[in-house]
């Protein structure tokens, strides 16, 4: 039987590429309470059981992200990607980003033109709003340079499906 609780729980935690220490966690406790055996590698890879036949499992447990890189005059926030994603996809797109103290702050990616997605060139023509008016608006908030981000975090559950 699927464990919806377990899923809702793996699919609301923060796992910014390079950020993935808190999915680690939570997965390596979620094994410790099921009573598994695991190694960890420097990398971060697990290696899970000691039973042979041995089974390989393998998935990510990271997701695309965005790191603020400076604060603009007018409060929006230019962002690069971390991991792979096109800038046209973004447009539009709620984002979260993570404060030092792990606090969520919501945002919308824009573009300052009118929208012609072919012509989304690079990131550079992208800007985060996050409500700010200005860099101390921001500072405000918590957000200081570097900080992550992931897509908003969005989970659905029918009455037989996720």
């Amino acid at each position: 039987m699927l464990n919806y609780k377990f899923l809702k729980k793996l699919n609301n935690i923060f796992a910014c590429s390079r950020f993935e220490a808190e999915i680690l966690d939570f997965i390596k406790a979620e094994l410790k309470e099921k009573g598994l055996s695991f190694q960890e590698t420097p990398f971060g890879d697990l290696y899970i059981g000691q039973e042979n036949p041995k089974l390989m499992f393998t998935a990510h447990i990271d997701e695309v992200g965005f790191m603020v890189t400076s604060f603009l005059a007018d409060g929006y926030l230019q962002v690069q990607p971390i991991g792979w994603v096109k800038p046209e996809m973004l447009v539009g797109r709620d984002i979260e980003l993570r404060t030092e103290k792990g606090d969520v702050v919501p945002g919308i990616i824009v573009y300052d033109k009118p929208l012609r997605v072919k012509e989304v060139g690079d990131w550079d023509t992208l800007k985060l709003d996050i409500g700010a008016k200005n860099e101390n608006d921001c500072q405000e908030m918590e957000i200081s340079i570097p900080v992550q981000g992931t897509y908003k975090k969005v989970y659905y559950e029918t009455k037989d499906k996720v």
